[in-house]
């Protein structure tokens, strides 16, 4: 098989036999898969798809999302996030917490890339988003995360939308964020 690209035919490949890749996430140009049933994470090289094996834990099974920006935060399947550093698990907690009303608690996603100043959790069970501060370049193995703000639903109609997030991403600017809810998208001003 293979799909055109402006008149060029690149081959669909599966870089990874016998795997059943969960989730995909990209970062300094490779390609990092999550094979959420077995527990394993591969680095994948994007003109090649030579891949290796960077991550195997028992915290990665059933794992609900994940996101790389240097680090690895993974959502796992208790909705905790947990992460990677150097590709050793390491602590992850949130500064200054007690302005958030509810802890974090039973999430579904996590968006982060390495253009971004934040990271981005969904917490349906509480109808908001929570933003975390990213620490500052050179501090990577930062423990604690300061929480920034939290966007939470306070209307009545369309309730439903905001307690059913299934993923998200922002716009390239950081103006908005965009909320997957089942087949229906929501924009969202981030000012």
């Amino acid at each position: 098989m293979s799909i055109s690209n402006n008149g060029t035919n690149s081959p669909i490949i599966s870089p990874i036999n016998g795997s059943k890749i969960s989730y995909i996430q990209s970062y300094a140009g490779n390609i990092y898969l999550l094979d959420s049933n077995n527990g394993v994470m591969y680095e994948a090289n994007t003109s090649n798809f030579s891949y290796t094996k960077i991550l195997s834990s028992s915290s990665l099974k059933g794992a609900r999302s994940f996101a790389v920006d240097g680090n690895i935060f993974v959502v796992n399947n208790n909705g905790d996030i947990i992460r990677f550093y150097a590709n050793q698990q390491t602590p992850f907690g949130v500064s200054n917490s007690s302005a958030m009303e509810y802890p974090l608690e039973n999430l579904s996603f996590i968006y982060d890339n390495q253009y971004i100043n934040n990271i981005y959790v969904l917490d349906p069970e509480h109808e908001r988003i929570v933003v975390l501060q990213k620490p500052q370049a050179g501090a990577l193995n930062t423990v604690d995360y300061k929480f920034v703000k939290q966007y939470v639903y306070m209307g009545s109609s369309g309730k439903a939308l905001f307690s059913h997030m299934d993923a998200m991403a922002l716009s390239s600017n950081g103006q908005y964020i965009y909320l997957l809810s089942g087949s229906k998208v929501i924009k969202i001003s981030t000012s």
